[in-house]
């Protein structure tokens, strides 16, 4: 019964992780516009995902069943599913996408052609609709590009992914080659610079949307999937320490490094709740603000009140 739930509980979180991905992709392409959406955040995002999968396939595939040390307790395998490899390498590539949407959105290009985005590219359209798209234009271009703050604390994620990197290579041959406590230690800062990126990545799409004083065109579908998912990981993840707990018989010790061993799972779990709990506050907030029709309206009728960019 226990598995049954088990198994249930993690194709929950991987379909609502997954399909998560989807509303603002489609949004985007439906509004023709990717205005909503902070580059900051899908950048940021993306090579957490990356960080998050190589994590992933580490532990997957390279875990060894071996004692390595007698005289220390032994290391308690991290809880790692097909579920949890499925849901990284799919997000990883849906992020990639979001980002052709954001990058490769100008008409020239040929793949997106959000010509909402980029007003003077819309020679069939009414007068009233060009005025409503070119407000803030040139400001717009210029969000296209990352922040300085946040390309910084890129660059040093990918500084310290190589360092790490390193430092396995050069344990693994003072060692005679891959031992679990030097992956398991790996893998355990990938996920710190995915918890990071996660911590990160949500502030500039936060403060996005209170500059805009808006939700309009960002998908809450999306994050009310992003919220089910995490809290059906949570779940999953407490049950199956339980199980590691009663097959211990209450051994603090075993309990305790499962614990240590998954932090980085529970970590990126709360923090996805924490930010989604705040997108949903913004979207009741602006609510009135983001009513579809009276926006379209509005463009149409020509009044001087510009829409939020």
């Amino acid at each position: 019964m226990t598995n049954n739930v088990e198994n249930v509980l993690g194709l929950i979180y991987v379909i609502s992780w997954s399909i998560s991905m989807y509303p603002p992709i489609f949004t985007n392409w439906k509004l023709k516009s990717s205005k909503a959406i902070s580059v900051d955040f899908v950048i940021l995002n993306t090579f957490g995902y990356f960080y998050l999968s190589c994590s992933y396939f580490l532990q997957y595939y390279c875990w060894t069943d071996k004692i390595e040390n007698d005289d220390k307790p032994k290391i308690e395998k991290p809880i790692i599913s097909t579920f949890d490899l499925w849901y990284c390498l799919h997000g990883f590539v849906l992020n990639l996408i979001l980002l052709s949407q954001i990058k490769l959105s100008h008409p020239k290009w040929k793949l997106w052609n959000f010509h909402n985005d980029y007003p003077s590219t819309m020679s069939s359209s009414s007068s009233a609709t060009k005025k409503y798209y070119s407000s803030s234009s040139a400001s717009f271009a210029m969000k296209r590009q990352m922040k300085t703050i946040y390309y910084r604390l890129l660059v040093l994620s990918i500084g310290l992914f190589i360092i790490f990197s390193i430092n396995l290579q050069l344990n693994n041959r003072n060692f005679g080659g891959l031992t679990n406590s030097n992956l398991l230690d790996y893998c355990n800062n990938l996920f710190i610079l995915k918890i990071s990126m996660s911590l990160i990545k949500y502030f500039p799409q936060m403060l996005h949307n209170f500059e805009r004083k808006s939700t309009f065109g960002f998908s809450i579908d999306g994050v009310l999937l992003d919220t089910t998912g995490s809290i059906a990981s949570l779940c999953q993840l407490f049950i199956q320490l339980n199980k590691i707990d009663s097959q211990t018989n209450g051994d603090t010790l075993s309990f305790t490094g499962a614990i240590m061993a998954n932090f980085g799972k529970i970590g990126l779990s709360l923090v996805t709740l924490t930010f989604n709990f705040i997108f949903l506050s913004q979207w009741f907030i602006y609510k009135s603000n983001d009513d579809q029709s009276t926006l379209w309206k509005k463009k149409s009728d020509n009044k001087s009140k510009e829409l939020p960019i």
